[in-house]
């Protein structure tokens, strides 16, 4: 049986996947930059958002470039 890919992560997962810092994730949400859904008294990230984020994060990145 294959694993399922997760659908949400958390903000430590986001940071390790982002390859920044916990702290600097957390700074990020708490900014509004990184978009979270509050579920419960958890605060996740769904993939798609953090999906999102990236291609934004890369469009402007090419904007600032060219």
């Amino acid at each position: 049986m294959m694993k399922q890919k997760p659908i949400v992560y958390s903000i430590a997962e986001v940071a390790q996947l982002l390859d920044i810092s916990r702290s600097y994730a957390y700074k990020l949400v708490q900014q509004g930059e990184l978009p979270v859904l509050d579920i419960g008294t958890r605060r996740v990230i769904p993939k798609a958002y953090l999906d999102e984020w990236i291609r934004e994060k890369v469009k402007e990145n090419q904007r600032e470039n060219d």
